[in-house]
């Protein structure tokens, strides 16, 4: 989700065709993009079920009390996790932090943000067997829907040889408004439950729908792009192209002191086109 209101209003108009009234979001509601107050206030209008991601436990709970981080509360590492948390307001910062992290749709089926080890615990394409095991671990659950890096699939996890565990299932839903797998078109999970009603029996299809790329641009214009202009030009390139920008520099700049930290970023930019 992160904020992005167009393409948060063209997947709840797909979902209208379809006459779908139940829907569940998977953490990341806030943050990255330019309009976080306005889809937290239409998620609540529509009476969306709605679980912490890692943006809204790191950023927004301890914002503004003595356990924030220094840097999130000064400095331009968090710029614009700062500008999202002032117009976001009390009220919704106390109602997106009161949110449970983890949904169960039944007794077998969890809707969790990285997977049911952490919350930063992404599921990816290229896991192995034995990693996706280890992330279900010992969860009662035999269906997670996920997201977190923004790159839907899914994935079976077969049980060890000699096993009695069924074969379980990792639905990743990607991004509504900022997938990073190449292709900017935004993602959402349809699940129906299996005629069986059998806990954990789910339907599950990825849809994939190209939404208003430059509408969705043109948000940042709300006053973001001026708050923190390097950071946003990230977000609009991987918004456009539905590839990863921001990532890769917050890793190569790890450690750099705060006044190094844009000018690697606009290099960076520079140097990745």
């Amino acid at each position: 989700m992160h904020g992005f209101l167009t393409a948060l209003k063209a997947v709840l108009a797909d979902v209208d065709t379809l006459g779908i009234f139940e829907i569940a979001v998977a953490g990341d509601i806030v943050n990255f993009g330019p309009s976080s107050p306005e889809v937290v206030d239409l998620l609540r209008d529509r009476g969306a079920q709605m679980i912490r991601g890692n943006h809204e436990i790191e950023l927004v709970v301890p914002y503004g009390t003595p356990d924030a981080p220094p840097a999130l509360m000064h400095g331009p590492r968090f710029a614009g996790a700062r500008w999202t948390n002032e117009r976001l307001g009390q009220e919704r910062r106390a109602f997106v932090s009161g949110l449970p992290d983890r949904l169960m749709l039944d007794e077998r089926t969890v809707v969790c943000h990285g997977s049911p080890r952490g919350v930063r615990d992404g599921v990816r394409p290229d896991h192995t067997g034995d990693e996706l095991r280890a992330k279900f671990g010992d969860d009662p659950a035999v269906l997670a829907f996920v997201g977190h890096i923004h790159q839907p699939h899914i994935r079976e996890v077969p049980p060890l040889p000699g096993s009695n565990q069924p074969v379980r299932r990792f639905v990743n839903a990607g991004s509504v408004g900022m997938n990073l797998d190449g292709d900017p078109r935004s993602s959402y999970v349809l699940a129906e439950q299996d005629s069986s009603d059998a806990p954990g029996e789910w339907r599950t299809e990825i849809r994939r729908l190209f939404y208003d790329t430059d509408a969705a641009v043109r948000e940042y214009d709300n006053g973001m792009r001026d708050a923190c202009p390097e950071f946003v030009e990230a977000f609009t390139r991987q918004v456009r192209t539905g590839r990863q920008y921001f990532g890769p520099w917050v890793r190569q700049a790890s450690g750099l002191p705060d006044d190094a930290l844009l000018p690697s970023l606009r290099r960076f930019l520079a140097e990745n086109p």
